[in-house]
């Protein structure tokens, strides 16, 4: 109460006058400022949420079409690679099986990697050949899309270790192709 009653004799100016213009726009100025941080605090939260919490819509439409895959080829225990999708792996709880984070197979294909070392915990091609002959020997029994325009020669075309299966519709336009290891018996199997 003391510090309101002060607050208030300073605005009138009973107090000092030179401070109450101060005063004045202080007081005027905080509930600016608690708005300012409030809507910055909504938008962090609210990229927060999308991030870790709620996927975005592409994201969350592709998870349904690919788990509805899953599901009607009865391939739910069977092992997959997303190599530029870390979502896919993260709700269906899938391991990379070795190959490298999602956001780095573009790079990988750019040929950022080319002076990266060989590391014994996981994979490390240095570029897209590299890459392609990991996926040859080490791949999973399904690749999933999509890919860098670059990697299609990994699972297209005579040479590759996997044959398309199927090309998953979602969303307005949305394609997602699911490759099968040529390999892999007709039964599904899982590794």
């Amino acid at each position: 109460m003391l510090v309101v009653g002060l607050f208030e004799r300073v605005l009138e100016g009973g107090v000092c006058p030179t401070l109450a213009p101060w005063v004045r726009g202080v007081t005027l100025a905080v509930p600016v400022v608690l708005a300012l941080a409030f809507v910055a605090y909504a938008a962090l939260l609210a990229g927060r949420v999308v991030a870790h919490g709620w996927p975005e819509p592409e994201a969350r439409l592709r998870l349904e079409a690919f788990r509805a895959y899953l599901d009607e080829t009865e391939r739910r225990d069977m092992a997959f690679l997303a190599p530029a999708d870390m979502d896919l792996h993260w709700r269906l709880h899938q391991p990379r099986h070795g190959f490298p984070h999602g956001s780095h197979t573009g790079h990988i294909f750019l040929g950022w990697w080319k002076n990266v070392g060989s590391y014994p915990s996981f994979a490390t091609p240095t570029d897209g050949t590299a890459y392609c002959h990991l996926l040859a020997e080490q791949g999973p029994p399904l690749y999933v899309g999509p890919i860098a325009e670059a990697g299609l020669a990994c699972v297209e075309g005579e040479a590759s270790a996997y044959r398309l299966d199927a090309v998953l519709p979602y969303g307005r336009n949305g394609r997602l192709p699911v490759y099968l290891r040529k390999d892999t018996p007709p039964s599904g199997g899982n590794s």
